[in-house]
């Protein structure tokens, strides 16, 4: 699995914007320890807040982003499934959390880990279709704009 987890942090800044929202300070403060990269903390005080209130499906959400970023989608899975549990309308931003960090990962790709971040981004495109279908309309269209954009560099900087 990939490594690197910079890349994601943009991706879960801009999600956890969705939750500003919400009406839990712990999954507010969790993401002010994301923005400074304290995943450690982020983890505890939505550990915490989960405890104390076991149906707060935007702690679910916050916690799943959290893992994402270090790198465990499996463990992000169990979150998501939990607040999928609590809320039904949690599929489209689970979906779009797992397209996001897709999306990070490509943008911060290096040569060293360029299978295991193709590995990793296809994990969480085929989990982002599997939350909402329709997402893979929202990944298609990104795919294709990365080939196209392939395909253009490969031109201006093939030889003559």
């Amino acid at each position: 699995m990939l490594r690197a987890k910079a890349p994601l942090v943009a991706a879960v800044t801009v999600l956890g914007l969705v939750l500003v929202g919400c009406d839990s300070a712990a999954v507010r403060n969790a993401q002010k320890y994301v923005d400074v990269k304290e995943y450690g903390k982020a983890r505890e005080l939505l550990d915490l807040e989960i405890k104390g209130s076991p149906k707060n499906v935007d702690a679910y959400l916050m916690l799943g982003r959290v893992l994402l970023i270090e790198m465990e989608p499996d463990a992000a899975a169990v979150a998501f499934d939990k607040a999928l549990l609590l809320s039904s309308r949690a599929k489209g931003k689970i979906a779009r959390a797992y397209l996001d960090a897709a999306k990070a990962i490509w943008d911060d790709r290096d040569k060293t880990s360029k299978r295991n971040a193709l590995e990793t981004i296809s994990l969480y495109l085929n989990r982002a279709t599997n939350y909402e279908p329709d997402s893979g309309k929202l990944a298609s269209s990104w795919a294709l704009e990365v080939a196209e954009k392939a395909v253009v560099a490969e031109r201006t900087t093939a030889p003559i």
